[in-house]
């Protein structure tokens, strides 16, 4: 583990109890058999699997990821509970499902009988879970009489075992439920005609953080909270459903302050000209190559000593700019990017500013950042993985 005072003045610190009280909050609100399966994809959002893992693992069921190598690397972190790969698998890569045990999102029997080969030359039967395509138009199964009849050879491939049945809704953080409504019905039915030829379909599934909050009726046997467990509900208004907490805040420090005159240029291009003179421009140790948006250019602020800081220029691939003309600061003080702290710009803000969502505003903290795990008030952890073997 890195010491805290070996890492960059740039870090992502990471809530550990909160991300925790997430995690009981959609317990709480689940049934008591319904399981909790924890998308963990894009490393953790962003917030780190190979740091948060440990954490939550005593108090989920299954994760999700998209990838067969991240699949892997949760493998050779050593945990042992099923994984769903909610993505595409491309065959090449199928005998790593059977080395490390990953489940693959399967909608076609063509993919199912190279699998069930595969795991029967090994001696094995493997878990598989069927993707319907109720809305997405992205992976799986259309709801054709033709996809009843693949799935129903699928069921009867010696080397495969079906473990579940999942779609994904495309909507469900909206306020207009219609759309999820509709696409949950069409799964429903679906579902039910391939149980009446006797299939058996393992879990069915369908909910996202957005069904979670607020259309429990498609709660199922399973549900797949992920945006949520970092408390990043997008649903504008129906927050009090699920009251998650925010739980990540990314910081960095003060590496230089100039003062400057009227007319000067800043940051690439010069897209921003000083406006008085004795303004005082501080360098922040963070880039776009860490996550920061480019188009907060000019737009942006961060918090520094309890006040607000605007971005002026170019956000650069390592370091970018802000005005501290009113704020009483020094080089080493340090500015939230985004946070919960009180006067932080939120992830929200952040989204907005930058025409995206929140989910991409995290995700997008790259691995050249070092994350703080904070529990019980207190650094228990920092993962640096430049610093890492």
């Amino acid at each position: 583990m890195v010491d805290f005072n070996d890492i960059r003045p740039g870090y992502f610190e990471i809530d550990v109890d909160r991300v925790l009280e997430n995690i009981k909050l959609i317990r709480k609100r689940l049934g008591p058999d319904v399981k909790l399966m924890v998308p963990v994809k894009g490393n953790f959002y962003g917030l780190g699997l190979k740091g948060l893992l440990p954490y939550i693992d005593p108090y989920v069921d299954y994760y999700a990821l998209a990838l067969v190598a991240e699949g892997v690397e949760v493998r050779r972190l050593g945990f042992d509970k099923d994984i769903l790969l909610l993505s595409y698998t491309p065959r090449r890569q199928y005998k790593y499902l059977l080395d490390y045990r990953l489940m693959p999102s399967i909608f076609s029997y063509e993919d199912a009988k190279v699998l069930s080969d595969l795991a029967q030359a090994r001696g094995l039967v493997h878990k598989i879970h069927l993707a319907l395509d109720t809305g997405m138009t992205r992976i799986g199964f259309d709801l054709s009489d033709q996809a009843v009849e693949e799935i129903e050879k699928i069921s009867k491939l010696p080397g495969v075992e079906i473990a579940g049945i999942f779609t994904h809704f495309s909507s469900s953080e909206e306020g207009n439920k219609e759309t999820s409504h509709l696409q949950g019905q069409k799964f429903w039915d679906f579902v039910k005609k391939l149980e009446a030829r006797g299939i058996d379909l393992g879990y069915k599934h369908a909910s996202n953080s957005g069904a979670v909050v607020s259309l429990p009726e498609f709660d199922y046997d399973l549900v797949r909270p992920g945006s949520s467990v970092m408390g990043l509900v997008e649903e504008p208004g129906r927050h009090y459903l699920l009251p998650v907490l925010p739980t990540c805040q990314l910081k960095t420090e003060i590496v230089r302050i100039r003062t400057v005159n009227k007319g000067t240029k800043v940051s690439y291009n010069g897209t921003y000209t000083v406006e008085r003179d004795g303004t005082r421009i501080a360098t922040l140790a963070l880039g776009y190559a860490d996550g920061i948006k480019r188009s907060l250019a000019n737009i942006g602020q961060v918090l520094i000593n309890g006040k607000r800081a605007p971005i002026r220029g170019k956000i650069c691939m390592d370091q970018f700019m802000v005005d501290v003309t009113d704020i009483d600061c020094k080089q080493g003080d340090q500015a939230i990017v985004f946070g919960y702290e009180e006067g932080a710009p939120s992830i929200g803000d952040l989204a907005d500013q930058a025409g995206t969502c929140k989910i991409d505003i995290i995700c997008s903290v790259s691995k050249r950042v070092p994350r703080l795990y904070i529990k019980d008030g207190k650094i228990d952890k920092v993962v640096d993985d430049l610093f890492e073997d």
